[in-house]
């Protein structure tokens, strides 16, 4: 169900491109979206029908609501809770959020579409750890955004040679996560058969 965030950030976008349209909401002219609001107004309605094509069709959304009145799950599931601060990662997130607001006050204009973005994304990733991806999306987006927008000169260039240090960084990378957290084929069967027993004797 965690396409709803796909959603909600293209409405935010749409907030934007209308609230640019105001004669007196002062944005600097490079915050100033380009596009029109009947362009993205039909991109997010293209995307809601999307949702609809599937063999679920409006059931898609069924499952949303359900999650939303179940306010009890949020204190016993444990991908469900809140950020415990226990892991280096979870104060490298609190560390990119504050990064992020730091870098939207620096601009010293008021940007509806990065602003709304990472108060969804605080949100989201304060209310359930499964989710702290949308706010480090969000956060690492605003600050490259901001080192856009001070540098006069070129942005950085992709050569073939960055390109491959790039990948290699990223393969190793993985890699090493994978060998971290033991993801493997045997190590998934593990866990199904270890999930499937909790549930039959629960």
């Amino acid at each position: 169900m965690q396409f709803i965030y796909g959603l909600a950030v293209l409405g935010l976008f749409l907030v934007e491109v209308l609230l640019s349209r105001l004669p007196s909401l002062s944005l600097y002219p490079r915050h100033r979206p380009n596009i029109s609001p009947g362009r993205i107004s039909l991109l997010l309605l293209a995307c809601l029908v999307a949702t609809l094509i599937t063999p679920y069709h409006f059931r898609l959304y069924i499952p949303i609501f359900e999650v939303i009145g179940q306010t009890g799950a949020f204190q016993v599931v444990l991908e469900l809770l809140p950020l415990s601060f226990r892991a280096l990662t979870d104060w490298l997130v609190i560390g990119l959020t504050i990064v992020a607001a730091f870098v939207l006050g620096w601009q010293r204009a008021w940007l509806p579409f990065p602003t709304l973005l990472l108060m969804m994304g605080t949100f989201l990733a304060f209310r359930a750890r499964r989710d702290v991806w949308v706010l480090v999306l969000a956060a690492v987006f605003i600050i490259s955004e901001f080192g856009r927008f001070v540098r006069s000169e070129p942005s950085f260039g992709l050569t073939k040679l960055r390109a491959i240090c790039v990948i290699v960084a990223l393969t190793v990378t993985i890699s090493l996560v994978g060998l971290r957290r033991q993801i493997s084929e045997q190590q998934q069967g593990f866990s199904e058969t270890f999930q499937w027993i909790q549930s039959h004797t629960y």
